[in-house]
């Protein structure tokens, strides 16, 4: 008998709080050890899964016209597909927000909602995507430059726990993307690396709870084509 697709996969294996640290160090120092901010956004969308599990991530920049600068499998992003329909209408809604938020799901009956992104939701068995905005300081006048489209897929849902270990790296990633587009020289590069490690420990300032899910492995299926 045929496997049902739809049934929702077992819990992954937990991390101990050492693991998620490492995790964070690694993910970060190689953000601020490439020489352009083009390259950050290809290790966020493809390594945020070493933190926590992702199936897809997109970066959304929030001051744009284009909905989408990277995805998931580093693929060209389809700016006037159904799924960029999806992202645009919740950047128009919730592009403001300094907080991550779990996109709720549509109703049936929900007549104003965006048919694409009830699409999106509907897809890979149930997709829950959690909205996090990339902030950058602790000043509410200072807005986000971007933020992450992060989903789940066959009805795995999001967890407190991941969120807030999200918002600590999204710190990180923020100021990764704005820095100036020039070469980094191979000292500096060391210095950031030294740096964000100790910045890491100082502003986390608090254990990290071992209940974080273990990423599972992202391997994209074609992803500029499943909501087309």
């Amino acid at each position: 008998m045929a496997e049902n697709n739809s049934t929702p996969l077992p819990p992954p294996p937990r991390m101990t709080a050492d693991m998620v640290l490492a995790s964070l160090l690694r993910v970060c120092a190689s953000l601020f050890a490439t020489p352009a901010p083009q390259e950050s956004a290809a290790i966020i969308v493809n390594r945020v899964s070493e933190l926590v599990r992702v199936d897809r991530a997109v970066l959304v920049p929030l001051a744009e016209k284009r909905a989408i600068l990277a995805v998931t499998g580093g693929g060209a992003a389809a700016q006037d597909s159904s799924f960029a329909d999806a992202v645009e209408a919740v950047r128009d809604k919730y592009g403001d927000s300094q907080e991550p938020l779990l996109i709720p799901p549509i109703s049936d009956d929900d007549k104003k909602a965006s048919p694409h992104l009830k699409k999106v939701q509907a897809a890979m068995g149930g997709t829950s995507i959690l909205w996090m905005p990339l902030w950058l300081s602790h000043d509410r006048n200072i807005l986000p430059a971007h933020a992450l489209w992060l989903e789940r897929w066959r009805g795995v849902p999001w967890e407190m726990q991941d969120a807030e270990l999200l918002r600590h790296a999204a710190l990180f990633m923020g100021h990764a993307l704005l820095r100036p587009k020039k070469i980094i020289s191979r000292p500096v590069r060391r210095f950031f690396k030294w740096g964000i490690a100790i910045a890491i420990l100082v502003f986390l300032g608090m254990p990290v709870t071992s209940g974080v899910m273990a990423p599972a492995k992202v391997v994209p299926d074609h992803p500029n084509y499943i909501f087309a």
